[in-house]
This record gives structure tokens, C-alpha cells and sequence, in this order.
């Protein structure tokens, strides 16, 4: 017999990796068998989903009344209403002015600290007014909206940062209310609501990686809202006591509202109390780190990477002048490994997690891990809680205490529904973990419930199939009578706890018949390419419309993914990035979906050409910065890359000291900006005493 209750956790497993996010779109579908894989569970812990069926979700934050409030990448704000679990509503769709190339979007979500009386909803999002030119220099904004009962709003849209700029920010001046979204990746990430009623806002450098462009030095001036932690009031303005520029008054300057500067991508962030928040900052190809910031500080980049002189940046003229001394390490790093990396920092845990409680959440998207951090003692390292997360962007505190993980459903076909799901203690007893996929044959529907129990194997299944009728068994079958779509939600018991879930069916429908013409599977691509595309869907042999199919490029970067783009209709185009090595490369989805909701996709992959690049210099063992690295010798490299390449001007060598002259192929710049061409190409920097 078991017995019911919770308990804590009293184990320590080995050091593990932290965590981060690059954005991306994932297309909801139909859920198809084996496109849900799980994490690996520990038999102390379980977890329960809480909302699926969803379209790329990024964020989520739950209210004091019990509403879950998701955002989803594309602009869509949707609500779990209590009582409705998994089922998520639309509460508001701003989609038509969020910008989603690459890693743009509405990325970052919360409620206000005293929302039972204003019921303020904060948006934070790359802004697009017109859409047009999807991959040109953009803005971010601030906006919060006036949540009514259920699923409602009492009012729209108020900008509360980022009034500035409809297309790109202007030259910085000391009062502009921009944010700057130049590149495609680093924009905005993280909104937070104080206990006291301010508001905390995480901002990159937004600038395209690898770029030599002046404005990277944005990161690090605290008059440019770049680069930055924000720290300000509801309306938008500067606190009173602020680090930057002590003395001024006028709260409407940029400078009054920074709290923090010196950051790459401070994509996901957690206030920590008495004025310190934890960040997770993603590195550029080398080092991922853990900061924790006070007012004031300035952690380097894009002069350092971590604690590290940045490679490329370093050797500028710009980052000459700035004192390693005036700027902040991290109190965690890590390297990057094959697969890259990205880092967030996740919530504090609570007292439901017993020894644990108080340990920071830390985590990896790109290596699918979260651990745990303990602020007292950062020396220790982190701390392995959960392996093999699928594309989770987000960890965020849900009621009870436990860790809500929002699971994107980005994945390497770019089809799979996302949902959000709890991590928490097990009781003496681990509950059920329901993940129901379907696979569907005409009329006739194939069920698998998939359900996680570490700790029990007898498992019952209670299906509730969406048409009045019902089943049991793991893997049931199912004959609907009438066509159409219908929300099948299974039941797993262990016989203490459950775990439910649901998922949708499309039965008795005829699937669409997809077909891309243009370009071939196997083609190659060049960064800086147009790559063209071409294709269409028929049902029943007669051709479907336009408007049914849609297009989505996914770039995978070593083991992780990236959303590209997204286009409907049978043709399109896309200017593939210059800032991706020969570890990267495409797949191109098509998708049609007929008016009854049936849907098929086809997909090509498109592998980069690649050239040989060989790096020197004079000096023996003097390594040359390039794409963010420091190399010596060969390297298969990405045609079209276009990065950073950078040698010091000046090397002493015991006490001989040398300056730098010229490139082999003429060029008199060390720092320089260089293109692959589709060539092998050997480029030696040489140097001369004096």
C-alpha cells in the first residue's frame, strides 16, 4: 500500500552544465507518435503538464487568482483558466505588429505585483510595425495590458519603454526611449514586477554576432538602453536613486533607468531580493556565464567574454580603453562544448524542496539541462537536477513551488505542439506523467499515453476519446463514426495519483499531399544567399489554396535550433544569415493544412558549402580572433560567413615587442572585418619589432 504526501529531497547528483535560450517558432499541429520525447526523471521527482496544445510558447506567468498567462513567440497571449488544464484561450493577439525573425519575438511576460487591484499584464516584444523587411534593424518594446475576468481585457496596449523608433532606433541621445533590436538575435528577453511596483527588463546588445560595428560598444554606455538590466517604474520612467548618474533629476533620461550594463544576451533573469538578480547571460562561442548583479556593475562584454578577454573584441581600439578592473566577473562559467550552448538562470526554490530550498535554477537549452546553484558557496559549481529537456525556454516559479519549464516544441521538423509543464519534489509517491500522442489512419486513431513513473509499473489508462466514447490500455485504437476534429485526454493512475492529459485528433479526414519543387533535398546554401523556394499541396488530386500552405526555415546550430522565418503561400524567399559556421544548417518545412484542420508537411534539408580557412600569425603560438574564437591553423569554414577577424597590434615576447604590419593577402588592418569567400583561403598576420 502507498501512502500519499510529500517529502523532501535530500540527494546531491554530479556537476552539470547551466542553461539558456535562443528563441524559436515552433508550428502547431497535430501531435504525431514518438514527437514527444521526455526528460529524464529521477524516481524523487515528478512533474505534470499544465497547459499544451500550444504554438511556440516562450514565457509564462501565473496570477494571484490562479490563471496561467502564456506567451507565445509569434505575439499571442493565451490563459489557462482554472478548472481548464491543459486547454489554453486566446486572451490577446498583438502578432501583427511583433517581429519573429530568428530569435525576435514576444519573448518575455509578467503580471504585476499588485495585479488583483490593476490587473497589469506586462508584454515585452521586438516591435514591427509594418512588418516588411523582417530581417532589417527593428525596435523593442514595453508595453502592459488590463487583464479583465476569465479570458478578457478591460483595456489594451499602453507602451510603457520603447516609444521610440517605428523601424530602428536614431543616433543615441541621452533621452530616447529606444531600445535598440538592430540584429536578428540579443534583443529583448526578461520582464519582472518588483514587490515594490517597479519593473526590471533584461535588453542584449542587438547586434548581429559577429559584427565589427561600432554600435556593439552600446552594451557598455549607460546612456543607450542596450546591452543592459532596466530598472524603472510603472510609467516608464528612471527610479529616484539610480547608479548610473547619481545626480541627475530627470528621470526621462536613458541613464536613469539602467541598473546594470556590460551584457551579451541576458535572455533570462530572476530577482534574488535586496537589490541582486541572478543572470544568465548567453555567450557568443566560447563561455556561457552566471552573473549577479548589484547597482551598478558593468560585467564587460562586448571588451570580455565572462572572465575572459573577448577574442575578436579585445584587440579593438575601443576595448583598449576600457579597464579590465571597472568591470565585473562572473560567479559561475563554463565552456562551450560540441552543440554550443546557451545559459539562463531560473527561480530560487522554495521551502516545498527541503536542503534544496534556496538554491538558484540554472539551465542549458542547447544541452537540454537544468541544475541547481547555490549562491553561498558558487565555487561548488552546478548541481545535475534534470537531463534531456526538449527545447524548454523558460523556468519560472509555479504555485505550490514547483519549477514550471515552458517547452517551446521546437524541434528538428518544427511541427510539434509546445506546452508548459511543472518540475517538483515527489511525494513518497511519484504521481504519473501523461504525454498522449496520436497517430491516425482514416477513421481509425492509434493512441500511446507515454506516461513517466519511476516508480511504479502498474499503470492503468482511462481514455475519454472526445465523441462519447471511452477506452483503457496504454496504446488503445479508436473508430470514429464522423469526421472532424476531436480532443482525446487520457487519465494514468497509479492507484494513489494521476496525471491527464490532452490531445487533438484529426479523424475520418483525407491527409493533404505536400510538395516542394524548389530547391532539392540536398541542396547547398552560401550565407548572404536568397535562397528561393517553391511549392504546393493538393487533397484528393484538386490543388489546394495559397493560403493553405506555409513555409518555416529552422536553422540547427551544432545540437540546438533556431526559428528562422515563416511565409504562406506557395512561394517565397529568405536572405540566410552570414553569422553561422560550417556546424550549422537548414531545414525548410512546408506545411498544408485543409479547411477541416488535416495537415501534412514535407521537408529538405540544406547543407552550407564549405571552403578550408587557415589562420596565422608570425609569432609562434600567437592565435588570431575570428567568429568570435581564437584559432591557429585550418578549419573548414562556412562559406558567406561574414565575422570579426582581429590580431593585437602590439605582442611583447619576452622583451622583444612587435607590431603588427599586414595580412598576407595586403590588408594593413588588424582588426578587420572578413568574409568567406568560396575558396581555400590562408591568411597570416606578420609582425615587426619596434
Amino acid at each position: 500500500m502507498r501512502v500519499t504526501g510529500r517529502k523532501h529531497l535530500a540527494w546531491r547528483m554530479p556537476l552539470l552544465a547551466c542553461l539558456a535560450l535562443v528563441p524559436a517558432l515552433a508550428m502547431t499541429a497535430f501531435a504525431s507518435a514518438g514527437s514527444n520525447p521526455s526528460p529524464t526523471l529521477p524516481a524523487t521527482l515528478e512533474a505534470h503538464t499544465v497547459a499544451s496544445g500550444l504554438n511556440a510558447p516562450v514565457g509564462a506567468v501565473w496570477a494571484p487568482d490562479g490563471r496561467l498567462f502564456i506567451a507565445e513567440k509569434q505575439g499571442t497571449v493565451k490563459v489557462v483558466l482554472p478548472g481548464e488544464s491543459p486547454t489554453a484561450r486566446v486572451l490577446v493577439d498583438i502578432s501583427g505588429h511583433v517581429a519573429t525573425h530568428v530569435d525576435r519575438g514576444l519573448l518575455g511576460i509578467a503580471t504585476d505585483s499588485d495585479f488583483v487591484h490593476n490587473g497589469y499584464l506586462y508584454l515585452l516584444y521586438t516591435y514591427d510595425p509594418d512588418q516588411t523587411r523582417t530581417e532589417s534593424p527593428k525596435t523593442a518594446r514595453l508595453t502592459r495590458v488590463k487583464v479583465g475576468a476569465g479570458a478578457t481585457l478591460a483595456a489594451g496596449e499602453t507602451v510603457i519603454l520603447g516609444s521610440k523608433g517605428s523601424k530602428a532606433c536614431p543616433k543615441p541621445g541621452i533621452k530616447d526611449d529606444c531600445m535598440p533590436s538592430d540584429g536578428s538575435s540579443h534583443s529583448i528577453g526578461t520582464v519582472r514586477s518588483d514587490p515594490d511596483g517597479s519593473v526590471w527588463v533584461g535588453i542584449g546588445d542587438g547586434v548581429t554576432p559577429g559584427s565589427l560595428s561600432s554600435t556593439i560598444m552600446r552594451a557598455l554606455d549607460p546612456n543607450v538602453l542596450s546591452g543592459a538590466i532596466i530598472h524603472i517604474d510603472r510609467a516608464g520612467k528612471g527610479l529616484r536613486t539610480h547608479p548610473f548618474c547619481p545626480t541627475v533629476t530627470d528621470l526621462t533620461r536613458s541613464c536613469t533607468k539602467v541598473f546594470a550594463k556590460g551584457l551579451r544576451n541576458p535572455f533570462r533573469f530572476t530577482l534574488l531580493g535586496n537589490g541582486r538578480i541572478a543572470i544568465g547571460d548567453v555567450g557568443y562561442d566560447t563561455t556561457e556565464e552566471l552573473d549577479v548583479a548589484t547597482a551598478g556593475k558593468s560585467f564587460g562584454w562586448p571588451c570580455r567574454e565572462a572572465a575572459h578577454p573577448q577574442a575578436v573584441y579585445a584587440n579593438t581600439a575601443a576595448c583598449k580603453k576600457v579597464s579590465a578592473s571597472s568591470q565585473t566577473g562572473p560567479v559561475y562559467e563554463y565552456a562551450h562544448a560540441s552543440g554550443g550552448a546557451a545559459v539562463m538562470a531560473g527561480p530560487v526554490l522554495g521551502n516545498t524542496w527541503g536542503p534544496l530550498a534556496g538554491r538558484l535554477v540554472v539551465g542549458d537549452y542547447a544541452r537540454g539541462t537544468a541544475g541547481l546553484f547555490d549562491l553561498s558557496n558558487p565555487t561548488a559549481g552546478v548541481d545535475a537536477l534534470v537531463t534531456g529537456l526538449q527545447s524548454v525556454v523558460d523556468m519560472e516559479p509555479a504555485p505550490g513551488g514547483g519549477i514550471a519549464m515552458v517547452e517551446a516544441g521546437f524541434t528538428a521538423h518544427g511541427v510539434d505542439p509546445g506546452r508548459v509543464w511543472v518540475l517538483e519534489p515527489a511525494g513518497v509517491n511519484q504521481r504519473p506523467w501523461a504525454k498522449p500522442t496520436v497517430a491516425t489512419s482514416g477513421s481509425t486513431a492509434t493512441f500511446a499515453a507515454n506516461a513517466l513513473d519511476a516508480d511504479s509499473t502498474d499503470l492503468t489508462y482511462t481514455w475519454d476519446f472526445g465523441d462519447g466514447d471511452s477506452g483503457t490500455g496504454a496504446e488503445p485504437s479508436h473508430a470514429y463514426a464522423t469526421a472532424g476534429v476531436y480532443y482525446a485526454r487520457v487519465t494514468v493512475s497509479d492507484g494513489t495519483e494521476t496525471g491527464t492529459d490532452v490531445v487533438p485528433v484529426a479523424a475520418g479526414m483525407t491527409a493533404p499531399v505536400v510538395t516542394i519543387t524548389s530547391p532539392a533535398e540536398g541542396a547547398q546554401s552560401t550565407g548572404g544567399q536568397i535562397l528561393r523556394f517553391s511549392g504546393g499541396a493538393t487533397l484528393d488530386g484538386a490543388a489546394l489554396p495559397a493560403s493553405a500552405t506555409s513555409w518555416t526555415l529552422i536553422l540547427h546550430h551544432g545540437a540546438h535550433d533556431h526559428f528562422l522565418t515563416s511565409f504562406t503561400g506557395r512561394v517565397g524567399s529568405v536572405t540566410l544569415p552570414t553569422d553561422h559556421d560550417a556546424d550549422s544548417w537548414y531545414d525548410l518545412i512546408l506545411r498544408a493544412t485543409t479547411s477541416q484542420g488535416r495537415s501534412a508537411y514535407k521537408r529538405v534539408s540544406i547543407h552550407p558549402v564549405t571552403q578550408g580557412l587557415t589562420l596565422s600569425t608570425s609569432i609562434a603560438g600567437q592565435t588570431v580572433g575570428w567568429a568570435g574564437k581564437a584559432v591557429l591553423g585550418t578549419r573548414d569554414t562556412a562559406v558567406g560567413l561574414k565575422a570579426g577577424l582581429s590580431v593585437p597590434t602590439t605582442k611583447m615576447v619576452g622583451s622583444t615587442r612587435w607590431r603588427f604590419r599586414s595580412w598576407s593577402d595586403g590588408s594593413h588592418a588588424a582588426v578587420r572585418t572578413f568574409t568567406m569567400p568560396n575558396r581555400t583561403v590562408t591568411l597570416k598576420a606578420t609582425y615587426t619589432r619596434g
